[in-house]
């Protein structure tokens, strides 16, 4: 359950010593059975958000073993059975490669489901 949801940088670090490397940003909203998704607008580009829930996949080679870059998709989006993926920087987008003969392998674990915790921690 979320209390309360507040907004900007000086609410959550120290403005001389900023201690966070990264920060949440809500990319949807509940509105009864489903979601609606939310964006972050900002003059600063890199930091507009992509709306709504995401999958990471690490893109490995499969002839080498080697991963050859990793890649966030929305929710929906499956890359498994593709023949050939275009990886770019998102930022400097005109920065790419097209790889093929790839294993795409899901990073992202649930952790909780409804409340339930569906993930099996690792023994000591």
């Amino acid at each position: 359950m979320i209390d309360i949801y507040a907004l900007g940088t000086r609410l959550i670090v120290c403005v001389d010593s900023p201690a966070l490397g990264g920060v949440y940003k809500l990319v949807a909203k509940k509105n009864g059975p489903g979601y609606i998704p939310g964006l972050k607008i900002s003059g600063n580009p890199e930091k507009v958000t992509t709306p709504g829930f995401k999958k990471l996949y690490r893109i490995i080679n499969k002839h080498t073993g080697k991963a050859e870059g990793d890649c966030i998709t929305n929710f929906n989006e499956d890359l498994h059975g593709l023949n050939r993926l275009k990886l770019f920087d998102p930022v400097h987008t005109w920065i790419y490669k097209f790889v093929t003969n790839f294993e795409a392998v899901e990073l992202l674990e649930p952790v909780f489901i409804n409340g339930k915790q569906v993930y099996e921690l690792p023994s000591t």
